[in-house]
């Protein structure tokens, strides 16, 4: 966060949310605290989903559009999805700095969720 002054009023810039989130609650919660986790969980994913929605479309009404939508589901193990989220972490994390002039910047959003069959 930054503030700046302007005409007296003291405005504040935040840096937009960069990382991971891993929501995970215990099942020994009583039923007002789930609705609440589920309530916050939700509003989390849906301004995560909007800004990076927001983002896409910006990139197509670009002068080169560039952007790549995708959506699978596929069979893992406990430990293959942490291994996946892991590697995809240290490359996000590996990149976080332009490196080369030749580097543009992109916006990355992912989710990965265990479903019940």
């Amino acid at each position: 966060m930054h503030t700046k002054q302007i005409n007296g009023i003291t405005a504040k810039y935040y840096q937009a949310f960069k990382g991971s989130v891993r929501i995970k609650r215990s099942k020994d919660i009583d039923e007002a605290a789930q609705k609440i986790f589920r309530t916050e969980t939700q509003k989390l994913l849906e301004d995560l989903y909007e800004e990076s929605k927001r983002k896409f479309l910006k990139a197509q009404n670009q002068e080169e559009p560039a952007g790549n939508l995708s959506h699978s589901e596929v069979y893992l193990t406990e430990e293959e999805a942490k291994a996946f989220f892991e590697q995809l972490t240290e490359f996000v994390e590996k990149h976080t700095e332009r490196q080369h002039p030749d580097q543009k910047l992109y916006d990355v959003f992912t989710t990965i969720a265990k479903l019940d069959e």
